[in-house]
């Protein structure tokens, strides 16, 4: 009998991307209609958003599943194919700056103490939201249907003594590139995964320099 797929797991990327944008303007609009400043109302929306889909995500990233049921999940999460993944890796990294900018005109706003609270919650959650689409990505990368023969996945990473990688394998390779710009015991036989890997470690510097650049800026405006 194969493991059945939690709930969350059953709703492909791109429902769980509309929940979250969804709980997301709910809250925007829910903060602005009880008078909060316009900075805190987009702030609190993207937080929801990061943290409703990444809930969304992460839930069914414990549940041990089988092989058939990984390939088919894995194939969920990319029902739309490259386009779900584009948009909301471009929907993150637009919030991430969007804080970021918040950040830097910090001076302007009256909440300073709940708005930095917000706005580090929201690079936090950006951050991690980044590296759990690159989880699923891969996941879809190393499940989808080998090119001469559909009846295998097309593999391309080699993880040790775990020929049937699951979500939390996928995850541990994607936060590792997010935290170190490089891969670890893993290895990368795809050509294709590679330019994937490449991109991730790029998009990673350029976030943890940010973080780095706006934490000292902050440092520096506390002296």
């Amino acid at each position: 009998m194969s493991k059945k797929a939690p709930v969350s797991h059953r709703l492909s990327g791109a429902k769980k991307l509309a929940i979250s944008a969804l709980a997301g303007i709910i809250t925007y609009l829910a903060a602005s209609g009880a008078g909060t400043q316009q900075a805190l109302c987009i702030l609190l929306g993207w937080d929801i958003f990061c943290l409703c889909f990444l809930l969304l995500s992460w839930v069914g990233f414990f549940k041990p599943l089988s092989h058939s049921v990984m390939r088919r999940e894995a194939q969920l999460q990319h029902e739309k194919g490259i386009t779900v993944f584009v948009l909301s890796l471009l929907a993150t990294m637009a919030g991430f700056l969007t804080v970021f900018l918040l950040l830097l005109g910090r001076k302007e706003h009256s909440q300073l103490s709940f708005l930095l609270v917000t706005a580090f919650l929201g690079l936090l959650l950006s951050w991690t939201l980044v590296h759990t689409l690159f989880t699923t990505r891969y996941a879809y990368m190393f499940y989808a249907d080998h090119r001469q023969h559909p009846e295998v996945h097309a593999g391309g990473l080699e993880f040790p003594e775990e020929p049937q990688p699951g979500f939390l394998d996928f995850a541990y390779f994607s936060f590792v590139i997010g935290m170190t710009f490089q891969v670890s015991d893993v290895a990368v036989s795809s050509s294709r995964l590679r330019k994937t890997v490449l991109l991730h470690g790029l998009i990673s510097f350029g976030f943890n320099t940010i973080i780095v650049a706006l934490t000292i800026n902050l440092i520096a405006g506390l002296s």
